[in-house]
Formats: C-alpha cells, sequence, structure tokens
C-alpha cells in the first residue's frame, strides 16, 4: 500500500496545506487547547502509509504527548515524547553499521563538525544540569527531567549523523522548543512562550515528516538521499 500511496514526493504537498492549517488556526483563531494533538495526528495518521513502523510510532507517541500537555498533565506528556525520543532514536540508529563504525567515519571525514556537535552537547548538558535540574521539584519530576533530557540529546546527536538536512533541521528546532519549554517552566518566564514554543516545534515535526518520508521513498525506489 506505502509504495502506491507515495509514488512522488509532490503527493505530499495537500498534507502539508492541511498540516499548516491547523497549526495556524490552532495558534491564532482558536483558544481551545484540546487542539493542540490535531496536527501531530494528521502526521501520524499519514504516517502509517508514508513512514516506516518505528517513525510512525514516533508520531503517534508525541501526538500523546501533546494530549498530555492540552490537559496539564506534564509527567504523562513527559513520558509520552520520552517514548517517543526513543522510537526516533531507533529509527535514526538502525542505518548505522555499528556506532564504532560511525564515530570514525564522522572522525575522518567530518571531524569539525563533530567535535562543534559534542562541545554543543556537553554545553547544553551544562546548562541542563546546572541551570534547569536544581530549579525542578525534587523526586520523580527531578529524575524524569533529567533522563528526558539525555533522551532528547542522543537523538539530536543521531539526526545530525544523518543524510537528511530536514531531519538535521527538525531535530534541532525539537530541542530549541524543548529547551524554550523547560526554561519557562523551571527557570524563568519567558516573552510570548506559547508561540515560542510551539511554532519550532510544529516545524520540527514537520520538518521530521518531510524527512522520514523523502528518505523511505528513496529507498523503495533505490535513490540516494
Amino acid at each position: 500500500m506505502k509504495n502506491h500511496i507515495l509514488k512522488s514526493p509532490l503527493t505530499l504537498a495537500p498534507l502539508g496545506l492541511a498540516y499548516a492549517v491547523f497549526i495556524i488556526m490552532h495558534l491564532f483563531f482558536h483558544d481551545s487547547p484540546i487542539q493542540l494533538p490535531f496536527p501531530v495526528g494528521l502526521l501520524t495518521l499519514f504516517s502509517l502509509f508514508v513512514c516506516p513502523i518505528v517513525a510512525t510510532l514516533f508520531f503517534l507517541f508525541s501526538a500523546l504527548g501533546d494530549w498530555g500537555g492540552a490537559t496539564g498533565q506534564f509527567l504523562p506528556q513527559m513520558g509520552a515524547f520520552a517514548t517517543a525520543h526513543i522510537m526516533l532514536i531507533v529509527y535514526l540508529a538502525m542505518p548505522f553499521r555499528t556506532i564504532k563504525d560511525r564515530f570514525r567515519d564522522l572522525c575522518s571525514s567530518h571531524r569539525i563538525g563533530f567535535y562543534f556537535q559534542l562541545l554543543s552537547s556537553l554545553a547544553l548538558l551544562a546548562v541542563v544540569f546546572t541551570r534547569i535540574v536544581p530549579n525542578v521539584p525534587a523526586g520523580v519530576l527531578s529524575i524524569g527531567v533529567s533522563v528526558y533530557s539525555i533522551l532528547i540529546l542522543i537523538m539530536w546527536n543521531l539526526a545530525m549523523m544523518h543524510q537528511s538536512y530536514w531531519i538535521k533541521i527538525g531535530a534541532t528546532l525539537f530541542l530549541i522548543s524543548d529547551f524554550i519549554l523547560a526554561w519557562n517552566r523551571f527557570v524563568s518566564p519567558v516573552e510570548m512562550a506559547r508561540l515560542q514554543i510551539l511554532i519550532p516545534y510544529f516545524l520540527a515535526q514537520g520538518c521530521l515528516f518531510i524527512g522520514i518520508s523523502l528518505c523511505n521513498f528513496a529507498k523503495k525506489t533505490k535513490g540516494v538521499f
């Protein structure tokens, strides 16, 4: 069925339009937070036809995380997104021969980029564990934020090793959105926080969907992406 649905990347254009309409309506024309899961829920539905199952699970758990956010349940929201990142990590790690081989390739051909990526990850971890985690209430929530931070950084690092620039951009936007969310919730209020969190988040999901579906299309047509 997937081969018949995705005959060309252009078949994704109507989905992109519907996705944009859902986002604009949620952000600017309706106040109901229950609409929050609709855009990624739409991606989840279409991913059944154009993405590998593990990527579909990523979008599904992201939509569940949006539901948790819309209903004000932060722990279920964080748990759903943590599971989503695990699914995305599995997807991103699948093309690797071995992690050791991949690191050797990166060090030999993209040394500067690899070191910049490593230093960026260490700097972000330092900010998380010195500025954000100390402000999180002790207990399950503090442990959850710590684990989640590590998971999203693993996801980001794997995405930056990927050939698709859509996936690189999507993962980076996801990281930015979550960082703003955590800073706004635990450190200090961010001006226009809702837009600063949701706009990069929805763009991230859209970029990841495009990247994953195009890579899947290229794989099926034996192209190189």
